[in-house]
């Protein structure tokens, strides 16, 4: 009997603190789900057993995450208040081409709002080919015009779902270049008439006996011819420039071309040796007179940087993926590392005095480099000084 009384204490003892610790448990659970979220408290509340490590650890979390968003905010805030600043537009697009975030500078060129976030982009600028490149993901450089102004746009992918689309307002720098080709343009047409008069005049006098009694008439006229030559330079050039290329280009093979100006340089090449290398079935997308300019070009600036026995090659071969080469090689005085960046602009000189001896103008490569960017090609120039120089036109995979 008194054993049966003592297992019934037992068990109202052992469900009167079982009552007590869950009540205790309800309390500290609620007390916990209210202080965790504080962040004015860094004590403890009063606890024991589990429930103070468990506190203990569900604030250090806690804190933790929260510094950590707040250092991803700063972060956040301290990248969009840099962006925010450049001249150029920066817009964040996701996979399926919503906006995401805009700087200021894009709000103006594409005049997008705040609340525009969340929209599609293409829904926004309704161009034709900016809608192409946005929804083909296309990572090619394209130009916009937008409202009187014409930006150059790129597309490049940062992360697996976002892009970010750049554009910078080239409006000006366009008018600048435009301004520069009409003035070579009109410069190099006002110039042709009245120079082909002092030319028509000075072949008379060197007709006359005069001419061998009054040396500087040679003089004279080797001046106007060299004159000529810049203002027919510039033409060309001018031409390269405004008029752009024939939709439909020549299949032009490489190995008659190079033959004929093999032949054709036979007589000036003195003691210089000029042979060529190619093959038969060599290929390229051009337009065949400006593509012989291009070659003769390369080829009168190698004799004239090449001594009198020196050695030039014309050569041609196709690369594995599909693309042509033409080089034009040397083994002439070469050229310093510093020059090589500046060869293509208009009347830069590696040596002034040598041009000007040789009757160079300085707008031989440039011609080159500008006729090569209507084919889809591109000038790569290679040389060390001593040892001669290689100039390869790189032409893409004939269609």
């Amino acid at each position: 009997m008194a054993s049966q009384l003592l297992t019934g204490y037992f068990f109202l003892g052992a469900s009167i603190g079982a009552l007590l610790y869950c009540g205790y448990s309800l309390y500290m659970l609620n007390y916990a789900s209210k202080w965790i979220n504080r962040t004015d408290c860094e004590k403890l509340p009063p606890a024991f057993g589990l429930w103070k490590r468990f506190l203990y650890d569900s604030r250090y979390k806690n804190t933790t995450r929260q510094n950590y968003l707040l250092r991803s905010r700063q972060q956040s805030a301290h990248w969009e208040n840099v962006l925010s600043v450049l001249n150029d537009g920066v817009i964040l697009i996701d996979e399926r081409g919503i906006l995401q975030w805009a700087n200021s500078s894009a709000h103006q060129l594409f005049n997008l709002h705040h609340s525009d976030v969340g929209r599609m982009l293409t829904a926004l600028v309704r161009d034709p080919l900016f809608i192409r490149h946005v929804r083909n993901n296309s990572l090619e450089p394209f130009t916009l015009d937008i409202a009187q102004r014409q930006l150059q746009c790129s597309i490049q992918s940062i992360a697996h779902n976002l892009r970010v689309l750049l554009a910078r307002d080239v409006t000006q720098d366009v008018a600048i270049q435009k301004m520069r080709r009409d003035f070579f343009a009109n410069v190099s047409h006002e110039l042709n008439t009245p120079l082909t008069v002092i030319i028509g005049h000075l072949e008379l006098l060197n007709e006359e006996p005069i001419s061998t009694q009054y040396p500087p008439i040679q003089h004279i006229s080797d001046a106007v011819k060299r004159l000529q030559r810049l203002v027919d330079e510039l033409t060309v050039l001018s031409q390269l420039e405004s008029q752009p290329a024939a939709e439909k280009l020549d299949l032009i093979p490489v190995l008659p071309l190079l033959e004929e100006l093999h032949r054709n340089f036979a007589v000036l090449q003195g003691h210089r040796r000029i042979s060529v290398c190619c093959q038969e079935d060599v290929m390229v997308c051009a337009e065949e007179q400006t593509l012989y300019r291009v070659i003769t070009n390369l080829v009168k600036n190698a004799m004239t940087y090449t001594t009198d026995t020196g050695q030039i090659q014309m050569s041609s071969h196709r690369h594995d993926d599909g693309k042509i080469t033409i080089a034009i090689q040397d083994n002439g005085c070469g050229i310093a590392p510093e020059h090589i960046p500046r060869l293509t602009e208009r009347f830069y000189r590696v040596d002034n005095s040598r041009s000007i001896h040789t009757g160079g103008c300085g707008l031989g490569l440039a011609i080159v480099a500008h006729a090569l960017q209507r084919w889809g090609a591109f000038l790569a120039i290679e040389s060390r000084q001593g040892q001669g120089s290689t100039f390869s036109c790189i032409f893409p995979p004939p269609i």
